[in-house]
């Protein structure tokens, strides 16, 4: 059993671990750019010649500290959970593994449209690893049946972004289902 943990944490870190350090990669490369204007208006004329002899600029309405602390937080928060995640699974200990689906579930949901999709994946994994290991009885059975039950509440809303965006269908519904199948499905058996 230890060893299908190991496995679900190890590929749930496998699809996430990359994408943290890309996107990190972009924002740390934005912040480096002399090119890019921060905190700018959503709308904005930039049919001026520019300074620093970009012949291009990126405007984004987010500040750079906002950006910091995105980085610190969001993406620092995803690495430290799948660490502990990992080591959950490493050291048998379900409700590590369980508290580091929860960090990056919440971490995703704001980004479904794009890596969150991803970050979702790995949280349904993290679950799996975390039913694998053990009986998650107590506030860790409670956690279980809640994250099962955001799933729920974020595929229905991701159901009604879908008529606006059919495409996207597959990203928006099938990554929160898939967590809440991880954690509402009946546990494995421990042969």
């Amino acid at each position: 059993m230890r060893s299908r943990a190991i496995l679900l944490a190890m590929t749930a870190g496998l699809i996430s671990i990359p994408l943290v350090v890309w996107t990190a990669g972009r924002t740390l490369g934005q912040l480096l750019d002399p090119c890019v204007r921060w905190g700018a208006p959503s709308r904005i004329n930039l049919t001026t010649p520019q300074k620093g002899g970009c012949s291009s600029v990126s405007v984004t309405p987010e500040t750079k500290w906002r950006a910091l602390a995105r980085l610190t937080f969001v993406h620092g928060g995803i690495l430290l959970a799948l660490l502990t995640g990992i080591s959950g699974a490493f050291r048998r200990r379900p409700a590590r593994a369980l508290l580091s689906a929860w960090i990056i579930f919440v971490a995703a949901v704001p980004a479904m449209s794009g890596a969150g999709a991803a970050f979702m994946l790995a949280s349904g994994l993290l679950v799996l690893a975390a039913r694998v290991l053990g009986p998650l009885d107590g506030a860790a059975g409670w956690g279980l049946r809640a994250i099962g039950l955001l799933g729920c509440v974020v595929a229905a809303f991701g159901l009604f972004a879908v008529f606006r965006a059919p495409q996207t269908a597959i990203f928006l519904i099938a990554p929160p289902m898939f967590v809440v199948l991880a954690a509402w499905l009946p546990a494995p058996s421990r042969h």
